[in-house]
């Protein structure tokens, strides 16, 4: 269906020719639309009635959730008031809405409007999520005027024009129930960007009047305002899904609306992602990243797609010469892949998915070694920072003036009273470590992170109360706050203090991941983290562990002199507690076994992220037994492995 006419000013304000409420499945409602406007051309009666009520339900396989998609992803742009219409209202109104800056493939972009009412950053950004994958599945011919896509609750038709889609999502549940969402959004997508040029063009009007019949009632009731919708819909199966609909319905459809068909054939409209190949290929730039180093990719092929962090999963990748030539591997939901065990060699691989050009890169390895890729779509120029939520509780900004040295990337912000300098080399590093997480693990526990850094253990006790820690004279002090995201305060230990950010908020994305990780699973919880915390950045942006943390190696040892190491059962079945209780010497030990089987089982660390992610591994039972699946091993066999190399690992 089309939207009501925003109310614009020329001369004195009047009200522009109105919109149909009508369905997506050619069922009509109550109108609220002003009259037509008039034609230019008057439309014959039909020789036969329409074929059909409505198009949008003509079959849910038009467009499916595996069809590619021109989704990049989304950014926070802050709240705004917006003019926007309410279906439940039947009125424009002004709301503070939340809004987010959608990017799409091909250059285009919209702004997310989103209601109020869905009352957090983080469900309005999880519902500006949740319909953007459909909408970029959408032709581009039909996004090219979308400036904007409102988002309400509520059980009402979606609406299209005003240069914008209306979407009301108690209803749009009902669309995806059916399987019919993209088909809908198609419908409105006309309206908003088809209609303003071709409703009332002298050649669409001409293969109105000479065609037999109307494609359905609902055009045939609402000529000047639904036929090109209408129609469009059944061109778009008829001539590009063809093979997913039946030969009596493409009959059905070619018989009704031949000239009108043959209207849309000559206007060469841009079709991606519907059609593939071609100029789409063109458009559909990707690349290449990453280094050598550890990772993880499932096994298992499957149809190319693009996440909403422009990641392209399912893309096969391949060995193309050396001694490894025709080894392959396939991105995972992160758009990642792993070939393990190659040899030292040069040699090209090259990168494939359906909808993409191919693509290579050559790679030299110094040594036999595995190889980990991420590989994505090229992304628009970074626009400035987003804007953060402004929901920080009045005791939040009362401590400004205590860390007075701001910096701000992207999604990260670092407050500290240490330097400027201190602050931009912190939110920089930050930025990247959110990055990495958000790639690691399946869920993240808010989209923004603060950190604020202080040398002044008075202002660090002002938070306490707020964010409850333990305050422990000259250590590393540190606590964080759960709000609508994290905010973590921190009296570094040495300056950079950047390993922190890599302990801390590796357990965030973990914790947000599998909750329960922190009452069960402390061998890898603090393995993992101390395990990250001595890594370094690569100018690729990958991380690189290039030797143990000291802090670990010089405990294990002392531990090991001493006979007290623990036994690696016992260590992996420690309560929480039991953990705590003995932390230097549990710590030294978990980081002393992920650093072994990052250097000795490389995989097995991201294979286990990976099980966790997809919900193989939910109790601490399953992680022992797929650690020592992975690892091919006893207990016994990989303690004895994990002990002798701590031993020796990181000596000079």
């Amino acid at each position: 269906m089309s939207q009501p006419q925003a109310i614009v000013p020329v001369l004195t304000l009047l009200a522009i020719a109105g919109w149909a409420v009508a369905c997506g499945d050619g069922a009509t409602e109550p109108s609220t639309a002003s009259p037509e406007p008039p034609r230019a051309m008057a439309v014959a009666a039909p020789l036969n009635a329409p074929p059909y009520s409505g198009t949008a339900y003509l079959d849910p396989d038009i467009i499916v959730p595996s069809d590619p998609t021109d989704f990049v992803g989304i950014e926070s742009a802050g709240r705004g008031e917006r003019l926007v219409y309410d279906r439940r209202a039947g009125a424009w109104i002004t709301i503070q809405a939340y809004l987010f800056d959608a990017t799409f493939a091909n250059g285009l972009s919209a702004e997310f409007q989103v209601n109020p009412e869905f009352g957090t950053w983080t469900e309005a950004e999880a519902v500006a999520r949740d319909y953007g994958p459909a909408i970029g599945q959408i032709p581009v011919a039909l996004r090219e005027d979308m400036d904007a896509v409102w988002i309400h609750r509520g059980d009402e038709p979606f609406g299209g024009g005003n240069r914008s889609l209306l979407v009301h999502t108690d209803r749009g549940e009902q669309y995806r129930e059916r399987r019919f969402l993209p088909e809908i959004l198609i419908h409105e997508g006309v309206h908003t960007s088809l209609d303003s040029a071709h409703a009332d063009s002298p050649g669409w009007l001409a293969a109105q009047a000479a065609d037999p019949t109307f494609i359905s009632t609902y055009a045939q009731d609402h000529p000047g305002r639904e036929d090109l919708a209408e129609s469009f819909s059944a061109w778009l199966a008829v001539r590009h899904r063809r093979h997913r609909i039946t030969e009596g319905m493409a009959d059905t459809i070619t018989s009704a609306i031949p000239n009108r068909l043959a209207y849309f054939d000559s206007l060469d409209l841009n079709l991606c992602p519907v059609v593939t190949g071609g100029a789409c290929e063109a458009r559909a730039t990707w690349t290449l990243s990453g280094t050598v180093s550890r990772g993880w990719a499932d096994p298992e092929s499957g149809p190319s797609a693009v996440n909403q962090s422009g990641r392209v999963t399912g893309a096969v990748v391949e060995v193309v010469d050396g001694p490894d030539g025709g080894r392959q591997a396939t991105t995972d939901d992160h758009g990642r892949y792993l070939l393990e065990s190659l040899a030292e060699a040069q040699f090209t691989i090259r990168a494939t998915a359906e909808g993409f050009a191919s693509v290579e890169q050559t790679v030299v390895l110094t040594s036999d070694s595995a190889l980990a890729f991420a590989i994505s779509r090229k992304l628009p120029p970074p626009g400035p920072p987003a804007p953060f939520p402004d929901t920080d509780p009045e005791w939040l900004r009362t401590l400004s003036s205590d860390y007075p040295n701001v910096h701000h990337v992207a999604n990260v912000r670092v407050f500290s009273d240490i330097s400027p300098t201190f602050s931009e080399e912190h939110a920089e590093h930050l930025s990247r470590v959110w990055d990495l997480f958000d790639d690691l693990y399946a869920k993240n526990r808010g989209a923004y992170v603060d950190a604020y850094y202080t040398s002044d253990s008075t202002a660090f006790k002002k938070v306490v109360p707020h964010c409850p820690t333990i305050f422990i004279a000259g250590a590393r002090n540190l606590t964080s706050c759960y709000l609508d995201y994290p905010r973590w305060f921190i009296i570094p230990y040495q300056i950079p203090d950047l390993g922190t950010q890599l302990h801390e908020i590796g357990h965030d994305f973990l914790y947000a991941t599998w909750p329960q990780a922190w009452r069960t699973s402390n061998w890898f919880v603090e393995g993992t983290a101390m395990y990250f915390e001595a890594g370094v950045f690569t100018d690729e942006g990958s991380l690189r562990v290039p030797a143990p943390f000291s802090w670990c190696t010089d405990l294990f040892r002392r531990f090991d002199r001493e006979g007290s190491l623990r036994p690696l059962e016992e260590l992996l079945r420690l309560s929480r507690d039991e953990y705590l209780a003995d932390n230097w010497r549990t710590y030294s030990q978990s980081c002393m076994l992920f650093d072994y089987l990052e250097r000795h089982e490389p995989g097995v660390l991201y294979a286990l992220i990976h099980r966790i992610n997809t919900g193989e591994v939910t109790s601490n039972d399953e992680l022992i037994a797929a650690l020592l699946e992975l690892t091919g091993t006893s207990v016994n066999e990989l303690e004895e492995a994990y002990e002798s190399y701590a031993r020796i690992a990181g000596a000079s």
